[in-house]
């Protein structure tokens, strides 16, 4: 289900992009674009391949990571800097950031103790815990 709800995601992204770009009229110049023009843009540019992408991932966060790459490296193309360094650079930062985005999310499973009872000797001291070899060598 999940797979299809991304290509769903993807599928009206893609549309309201080609939409935008049909019946919107261009300005000639970036100076004369309007500022709803300019974020709607980009951000259907940044949200596209990161859906597509999600489709295969399944994960979000290294979704985005992939279009944020796609990104930039649309910027390269549009102001005309093809510098293969520049596109060397644009990889290697999106690979760092892809391996270095955890798989899980830290909220879904933390690993705190809960902390139930805490008994306080007549000083009002929390006593030392004792081991667990302690515990079993009593109870048997």
């Amino acid at each position: 289900m999940q797979p299809l709800r991304n290509f769903l995601i993807f599928t009206l992204l893609l549309l309201f992009l080609l939409s935008f770009i049909f019946f919107t009229p261009a300005p000639s110049t970036w100076i004369e674009a309007q500022t709803w023009q300019i974020i709607t843009l980009f951000t259907l540019i940044l949200l596209i391949p990161t859906f597509f992408v999600n489709i295969f991932l399944h994960y979000l966060p290294k979704s985005l990571c992939i279009g944020l790459g796609i990104l930039l490296t649309a910027l390269q193309l549009a102001l005309n800097q093809k510098s293969p360094l520049i596109y060397i650079l644009i990889t290697l930062l999106t690979t760092l950031l892809f391996f270095f985005i955890p798989k899980k999310s830290l909220t879904r499973s933390p690993k705190i103790p809960k902390i139930t009872h805490v008994f306080k000797d007549s000083n009002n001291q929390v006593p030392k815990r004792r081991s667990r070899r302690l515990k079993r060598a009593r109870l048997s």
